[in-house]
């Protein structure tokens, strides 16, 4: 049953050539460019507060979820043959466990795309929730915090959020190029 709750993040066990690069290349760049970035400003930069950049963030990706839901539903109801057609070679494949075997399964459009916006659905609610929570209790948790790593997990921390909100950046550019161009181009 708790598999359930992750298993949109199933998303990121797709191979393929060159969706590493959206899934971990791109979103450590710059996630890498942004901690760097606070290393040099982390006295100018409000990192939580009322008007910082948590907060800024979490206002933009609070809307996410609802357009990624929308889109999921279109994917799932858009009538054209192509959809149900395996993605050209190399073809993305996942393993799955189907009746206690695992599979290596091909994927349509269809099936990648609904599992790209599940997945994007999911990391755009973690991400609402860790901001809303790093917001609420920010300055308890760096109180709880030894003084000698604080900095350290200051660092970890903007990593994997940065990590996570590009990620959310670049599979959602991704999405949008299958849903705006690729899916009406033939696969010549």
């Amino acid at each position: 049953m708790v598999s359930l709750i992750f298993r949109p993040f199933i998303f990121l066990l797709i191979k393929h050539p060159q969706k590493q690069f959206f899934d971990w290349i791109f979103p450590a760049i710059f996630s890498i460019a942004c901690v760097v970035f606070f290393v040099f400003y982390r006295e100018e930069i409000v990192l939580a507060g009322p008007g910082g950049l948590l907060d800024r963030i979490l206002a933009f990706v609070q809307i996410l979820p609802g357009f990624y839901i929308a889109a999921l539903a279109a994917i799932a109801t858009f009538n054209r043959q192509e959809m149900d057609d395996y993605m050209p070679e190399p073809t993305p494949k996942v393993k799955l466990v189907l009746g206690g075997q695992v599979n290596d399964i091909k994927l349509t459009r269809r099936r990648f795309l609904s599992m790209l916006f599940a997945y994007l659905t999911a990391a755009s609610i973690l991400l609402c929730v860790v901001s809303i929570f790093v917001l609420e209790s920010y300055s308890i948790v760096l109180d709880c915090i030894p003084s000698a790593i604080e900095v350290f997990v200051y660092f970890l921390f903007l990593f994997m959020y940065f990590f996570l909100f590009w990620q959310l950046i670049f599979e959602t550019m991704l999405g949008i190029y299958y849903l705006g161009e690729r899916i009406h181009q033939p696969d010549s």
